[in-house]
């Protein structure tokens, strides 16, 4: 009977140790004070966040840039373009190494690809060095070399069988 009663309050003092938990009120997160945004004359002024948002990770936004892909400077859309043109490239390699390796030595073979590739590289060296609305006038030429070089290794690397002997 003594052991039931230990049980008995042991559980008493976890319920209300519970329930008093589930009660206390959550404190609220400060508010973000917001400022008046100057606006045309006559017209109300809207109110923005007079802070940046935080993040746990210690982001912060830039209100004065956009993050649609289109927004960023001709040079970092030619990074990102390049960047997944490299991506896809490592992804087919570490798919079946041998058979990647078998495709892009036959595609180098070929002089038309062997122009575009030199071209891309002409290109990727010389476009910081272009002036922003050259840049943008150039961007569309990588984009096309890119989607070219990269449309013919496809085919090299599916026309090529799998499980090829490793290259010496």
């Amino acid at each position: 009977m003594k052991r039931s009663g230990l049980i008995v309050g042991i559980t008493a003092v976890l319920t209300v140790a519970v329930i008093a938990w589930f009660w206390t009120p959550t404190p609220m997160a400060k508010p973000i004070a917001t400022i008046a945004k100057p606006t045309a004359p006559g017209a109300k002024p809207r109110p923005i966040l007079a802070a940046a948002p935080r993040s746990a990770a210690g982001l912060k936004l830039d209100p004065a840039r956009n993050v649609f892909p289109d927004s960023f400077p001709p040079a970092e859309r030619q990074k990102f373009a390049w960047a997944r043109v490299t991506r896809e490239v490592q992804e087919m390699n570490e798919m079946d190494h041998e058979r990647f390796a078998a495709a892009l030595r036959s595609w180098v073979d070929v002089p038309a690809n062997k122009a575009v590739l030199e071209k891309i590289q002409q290109l990727n060296k010389d476009f910081p060095t272009f002036a922003p609305d050259v840049q943008e006038a150039q961007l569309a030429l990588a984009e096309a070399l890119y989607e070219e070089g990269m449309r013919t290794l496809r085919l090299m690397y599916a026309e090529t069988p799998a499980g090829l002997p490793a290259a010496k």
